[in-house]
């Protein structure tokens, strides 16, 4: 619906027709269409970005960083009508909270896993974790809130100017 009209636009009533729900159905989950869409949207970022513990702290970290990343960003390029849209419109920033929020989530779990692992440069502290986390999660964001505003459909170039801008201890960055 997104790409056929602006978010403000919609009403629960025609999401539910189009979704084939029941309105109650819908308000168990959202009080409003703009914060259904955030919702939605950052579940599935925090999904394509879910790395798997066992394979982030060993040998394949890199490999696993890499590939979930590139997920993400072909995601992004799939979907990049719908994400263009809610980036324009009023739920931009919740939309942009969430996806922070759910990054940073994601890497405060991967911060644990490097130093647990020994990672050389791997901020050891909670408090330092939780500000890299903060730190990379804000980065991440910005990238895609970039991205997502280019024609660009090259996930894998995306996701390699991504892991340029991380630390050099950061599995994978160059």
């Amino acid at each position: 619906m997104l790409s056929e009209q602006p978010l403000e636009s919609i009403t629960v009533s025609q999401l539910c027709r189009e979704a084939g729900v029941h309105r109650t159905t819908f308000y168990k989950h959202a009080d409003r269409v703009d914060a259904f869409a955030v919702v939605a949207l950052a579940e599935e970022i925090d999904r394509l970005a879910a790395v798997d513990d066992e394979v982030a702290s060993g040998d394949g970290a890199a490999r696993a960083y890499h590939s979930a990343t590139r997920r993400l960003m072909a995601a992004l390029v799939d979907h990049r009508d719908i994400y263009r849209a809610l980036f324009a419109s009023s739920a931009a920033g919740a939309l942009n909270a969430a996806l922070r929020r759910s990054l940073r989530e994601r890497a405060r779990i991967a911060l644990e896993d490097l130093a647990a692992a020994g990672v050389a440069g791997a901020p050891r502290e909670e408090r330092d974790q939780e500000e890299a986390a903060a730190y990379l999660a804000g980065g991440i964001a910005g990238v895609i809130d970039e991205w997502i505003h280019e024609d660009d459909v090259d996930a894998a170039a995306a996701e390699a100017r991504l892991f340029r801008l991380m630390p050099a201890w950061w599995p994978g960055a160059p």
